[in-house]
């Protein structure tokens, strides 16, 4: 593509994502859906004017946006709440991960061993190969989207026992996701391999498979733990920046720097002729960071301000490009097998978290809503199919076209129901309560927009810092009326005549 067309398309670009962001809250508001469903919507109908050439170009934006919800959502993870919650969590990941994996399987295999053009003709009669395709499309189905989740999560201003459980299996849930496509993708190259052995030589040493395959994994979790804690570091200096502008900009370098540091780490190891190169799993690190921020370093409330006033514009962006990204002409050729997919992880998600909820006796609207919490996808599940395609070229990429059209689906239906799940539990409104909100609890409306206006002039931390939890408030503003009725204070504070009672 010329350089003058790619830079007006570039151009057209920026314009449309401005409108899109002005316009969007507007129909969100006015039809009750999430405002990243209508991202997603504009960034559909921009693939119309944008294709492949400005996707690849504005991939390190989109890694960064990526990078920085996902330290949101680690963010999100507090060691209080993930204590008091951890019998929940550890039984809604299990069950919902098993269950789902299970049905995905027991239904992908007999199909693809009775419609073999899904995968190429030479397969028809490989019942290992149809049972490692089935082993994949169970676990891209057990993989969920933090970065849905988290948006979600903030447009509401979500908080309470269900939001915190939800989140917690969301992110929970990705690290199982990642042993269990490494675990898969060791098992393919065991089962459809022709070699008479396998295992890593070294001179006259043999490694056994299983044992390189918990190297492998050890390394890679360890490696990225590792990554996480220097994105940590890096965390903690940005926000000692004295410019807001300066914090949110440094903050989407760090991100970006994410996802930049596996070709880095490549590149390093194969200047040093080293035999292997293991994998970073950089979703995983911007968790660790976002986590090891907000708890050990305890800076929590300075994060969670700072991404309060990066993540409405980075959303934006991020849910665009994934729109323009989407591959809707797949969608179409395999709609029959997708939608099946489609159906039969949504019971099995339905099952897992019922049974879940029924093992640790969990409240009533956990197991009648849970399940809509955990139907979207994106990130993830797009890179790791997209793996599938790249490692497996031979039926990988016919696999990859049906999985993308699952997540596709689910992207588009999954946001939606999350947020009715929010306001079914009565959870949504119920986070930070911000100047405006304060005003309004305020004895009097005057009073409440002095105190707004004073607020304004603070930076974003100092507010995040002064303004406590709704439901830390309630009592305090009961007792303060209380007293205040009781001294006759109100009615003097309502005459402007406020002074010793």
């Amino acid at each position: 593509m010329a350089a003058p067309i790619l830079l007006l398309k570039l151009l057209l670009l920026a314009v449309l994502l401005v409108i899109v962001f002005m316009i969007a809250p507007i129909i969100a508001r006015l039809t009750r859906m999430p405002v990243i469903t209508f991202y997603l919507v504009a960034g559909l109908a921009g693939q119309l004017a944008f294709g492949g050439p400005v996707l690849r170009l504005l991939m390190p934006a989109h890694n960064g946006a990526l990078g920085c919800i996902t330290i949101a959502a680690g963010s999100e993870l507090v060691v209080e709440s993930l204590r008091a919650h951890a019998d929940t969590i550890a039984a809604l990941t299990c069950c919902t991960s098993a269950i789902c994996f299970l049905f995905v399987w027991a239904v992908a295999m007999p199909v693809f061993a009775s419609a073999p053009q899904l995968l190429g003709e030479s397969a028809s009669s490989d019942v290992r190969l149809h049972g490692v395709v089935a082993m994949f499309a169970g676990v891209i189905a057990v993989a969920r989207s933090p970065s849905s989740a988290i948006a979600v999560v903030s447009e509401l201003r979500a908080d309470g026992p269900f939001t915190q459980t939800v989140l917690g299996v969301t992110m929970v849930t990705d690290v199982v996701v990642i042993l269990l496509f490494s675990l898969c993708t060791e098992l393919a190259d065991c089962l459809l391999s022709t070699a008479p052995e396998r295992g890593v030589a070294d001179d006259h040493v043999a490694i056994p498979p299983q044992i390189s395959f918990l190297l492998r994994v050890a390394s890679e979790l360890g490696l990225s733990v590792l990554h996480g804690m220097t994105l940590s570091a890096l965390c903690f200096v940005v926000l000692r920046l004295p410019l807001r502008a300066l914090r949110q900009a440094c903050l989407l370098l760090v991100a970006s720097y994410a996802f930049a540091a596996q070709p880095l780490l490549v590149f390093a190891m194969r200047a040093l002729s080293w035999p292997i190169t293991p994998r970073l799993e950089p979703m995983l690190s911007c968790i660790v960071a976002g986590f090891i921020v907000c708890n050990p370093l305890g800076e929590r409330r300075r994060l969670t301000a700072l991404l309060h006033s990066t993540m409405p514009p980075v959303l934006c962006f991020f849910f665009f490009t994934t729109g323009i990204g989407m591959h809707l002409g797949v969608l179409l050729r395999t709609w029959p097998m997708a939608l099946g997919l489609f159906t039969i992880r949504l019971v099995s998600l339905a099952a897992g978290s019922y049974v879940g909820c029924v093992i640790v006796g969990a409240p009533t609207h956990f197991r009648r809503w849970g399940w809509l919490a955990y139907v979207t996808q994106a990130g993830m599940s797009l890179g790791l199919a997209s793996e599938i395609g790249e490692k497996f070229p031979s039926w990988g990429p016919k696999l990859e076209a049906t999985l993308v059209s699952v997540i596709v689906l689910n992207q588009l239906i999954g946001p939606p129901l999350f947020e009715q799940a929010l306001r079914l539990a009565g959870e949504d409104g119920c986070g930070v309560v911000d100047a405006e909100e304060e005003g309004k609890l305020s004895p009097t409306n005057e009073l409440g927009r002095n105190i707004s206006d004073q607020m304004s002039v603070f930076d974003a931390t100092e507010i995040m810092s002064i303004v406590p939890a709704r439901r830390q408030l309630s009592g305090s503003y009961k007792a303060i009326a209380e007293n205040w009725f009781a001294s006759g204070r109100l009615s003097r504070l309502s005459s402007g005549t406020l002074g010793p009672a």
